[in-house]
């Protein structure tokens, strides 16, 4: 990889205020999941950019996540 920022979309569900990542699909991606109530607090798909999935998801964490959760 050339260090060119890519988009990837992070998919996964809420849990105690925080995204869980189920996984990582590279470019935007409509999530066709059906929220069945199953996790509490919802399902969670957005894309973020970063060079890495690594840091894709943490964009992703930094741009939803409170960072005042305790």
């Amino acid at each position: 990889m050339n260090g060119d920022l890519q988009t990837w979309t992070v998919v996964g569900h809420w849990e105690n205020g925080e995204i869980q990542v189920e996984y990582v699909v590279e470019g935007a991606y409509q999530d066709p999941r059906i929220d069945t109530g199953y996790w509490e607090e919802g399902l969670f798909a957005a894309s973020g950019q970063g060079r890495t999935v690594e840091e894709a998801i943490a964009a992703v964490r930094a741009e939803y996540e409170d960072p005042l959760r305790i």
